[in-house]
């Protein structure tokens, strides 16, 4: 998603303060920590999938494999243009 660390970090600690993610630490090496949906993040996330899912197919409808793989081709070179 090319996010800086910083705002990675911003992002997760208002994703915890609002109860979608969790943050464990390692018991053998304290300076790993893992970061897991809670209950409340995976419930959202399965509310929300479908939705996704609808609003996906929504913009593709009528467009044939072909012209979506070239699509995806020059959105890369676009992304690589932007990134170097």
């Amino acid at each position: 998603m090319n996010v800086q660390d910083s705002s990675a970090g911003r992002l997760i600690d208002r994703l915890e303060r609002d109860g979608l993610i969790e943050r464990e630490r390692n018991d053998t090496d304290r300076r790993v920590i893992y970061i897991k949906l809670s209950d409340i993040g995976d419930k959202l996330i399965s509310d929300l999938m479908p939705l996704g899912i609808k609003f996906n197919d929504d913009l593709v409808s009528g467009i044939d494999e072909e012209e979506l793989i070239i699509y995806e081709r020059v959105l890369q070179k676009m992304i690589s243009n932007i990134t170097d």
